[in-house]
């Protein structure tokens, strides 16, 4: 029972995105010079020569270096994922503002076109208007024309 609570707790305590059974990579012993051999109650298990000492060394080194390059290299990825993120994040409002203003913007077209359109059917009516007036003057200047000549046709003279 006590081990089941100490392994909830250790479950609550990992961060995020890490699993429970994860493995644990295994840990060499670090090599420190040529006293280093196994050594079990005073009795050495084994020894290693000096250049077999020397490329261990070496080889710890280079895997330092790696280990330290790769951890510099996940701190620059995280970096530029957090930036790239920021960036998107930037990009998503922007265009969420943009198309706030596109929809405001075609709202508005629609209303112009339906006001012009308005204003055609208007012009066009005042247009009809005019013309029906032209005629109407014309056909009263014809009327008159034609009400002189008969009225001077018949002999009658204004004073």
């Amino acid at each position: 029972a006590a081990a089941a609570a100490a392994a909830a707790a250790a479950r609550s305590s990992r961060p995020p995105g890490t699993s429970v059974n994860m493995p644990t990579q295994p840990t060499l012993p670090r090599v420190q010079g040529p006293s280093s051999a196994a050594v079990d109650h005073g009795v050495p298990l084994f020894t290693l020569s000096q250049s077999a000492q020397d490329k261990l060394l070496t080889q710890q080194r280079l895997q330092d270096d790696l280990t330290s390059e790769l951890l510099d290299m996940g701190q620059e990825l995280k970096a530029s994922t957090l930036a790239m993120q920021s960036a998107i994040r930037f990009r998503g409002k922007l265009l969420d503002d943009t198309e706030v203003h596109l929809e405001h913007s075609a709202a508005n077209a629609q209303s112009v076109a339906a006001k012009a359109k308005q204003q055609y059917k208007q012009s066009s009516w005042n247009f009809c208007q005019t013309l029906m007036l032209l005629l109407i003057v014309a056909l009263v200047f014809c009327a008159m024309v034609v009400w002189i000549k008969l009225t001077s046709m018949v002999g009658l003279k204004g004073r």
